[in-house]
Formats: structure tokens, sequence, C-alpha cells
């Protein structure tokens, strides 16, 4: 819910942007909404509702490093793990959105 400016300061990263489509509770159903591959240098903007997104290094094997600015102090965040249809409940590429917490280490 807050705006976010990332960027790459080092090696190369994936970001995919998804669109929130429905919620129904703590189910979510997302729609991808684009893919870029992001070298040094490149920097992003996420601002709500649009803040929904995958970071991923794209070379496993070598460091990444990005550096984050919010629009406010961040204490928790919301996380999507992908519901099982085996486990009784709608699967159908639904997420189910849990709370993290956050904290700052010195």
């Amino acid at each position: 819910g807050i705006w976010c400016v990332e960027a790459v300061v080092e090696g190369e990263m994936e970001v995919t942007r998804y669109e929130l489509a429905d919620a129904e509770g703590d189910l979510c159903r997302f729609i991808e909404r684009g893919h870029v591959r992001a070298g040094v240098g490149s920097a992003g903007a996420l601002i709500p509702p649009f803040e929904y997104h995958v970071l991923a290094n794209a070379h496993p094997d070598q460091m990444a490093l990005t550096l984050h600015i919010y629009g406010g102090e961040m204490d928790h965040c919301s996380a999507f793990e992908p519901v099982s249809a085996s486990a009784g409940e709608p699967g159908g590429g639904r997420f189910r959105r849990v709370e993290r917490s956050l904290s700052y280490d010195a």
C-alpha cells in the first residue's frame, strides 16, 4: 500500500509485474502484466494499486544487489502463497495473502 522506487546496484534482476485480478477474503488471483530484465543502473517504481511483483536474481551463481526506497515505514508486507486444490479449497491459480512482519537490523 505504499510506493517504492527500486534500482539495480549490482548484477541483473528479473522483474515480473502482476495485477490483482480479484480477491475473496485472503484468496487472490493475479494476471501477469510484464516481465523485464534489469541491469545495473536500471530503476523502476511501484505505485499502488500496481505494486505486485516478483524479483529474482537473473544469474543465481552471481551476486545481485538492489536498493529499495519506500514512501513510508514498512513494518509488514504481504506475501502470496499458492493455494493447493488438494487442500480442499479452489486452486485455479489462486494465492493466499499472508502478512509478514518486517524489522530492521543494526
